[in-house]
């Protein structure tokens, strides 16, 4: 009898799963779990390409520094505590991009500065 179980029986090698990647930079695990926890965060109802832009932005500046979502909107406090408020016409989401990109020209600019010395 257990000759002929092993007769019938099959073998098939399974291939192993891939280990998860790590998110690339600016994701924090993924844009679909960022995006709208930024859209709520700035109270925004529609997002456009541009305000799509100004979140992947965001994203980027805090690159893996948050373990996750809820630590991000923490340091996202933080900073916009520490920033001024929105003139007229602008909201918050505005102040913040605009940090963020004056943050990186001066990060890129002394780079570039020290490639020059020796």
């Amino acid at each position: 009898m257990a000759d002929d179980l092993s007769q019938d029986l099959e073998v098939t090698e399974v291939a192993p799963e891939d280990a998860p990647k790590k998110p690339a930079k600016g994701t924090i695990a993924t844009d679909e779990v960022a995006n709208p926890a930024l859209k709520d965060y700035f109270n925004m109802d529609n997002v456009s390409d541009t305000t799509g832009r100004k979140f992947g932005d965001i994203l980027e500046y805090f690159g893996d520094k948050p373990e996750g979502v809820g630590e991000m909107m923490y340091m996202l406090r933080q900073l916009e505590n520490r920033l001024e408020s929105p003139r007229i016409g602008e909201n918050r989401l505005d102040v913040v991009h605009r940090y963020i990109k004056v943050k990186n020209e001066m990060s890129d600019r002394e780079k570039e500065l020290d490639s020059f010395l020796r």
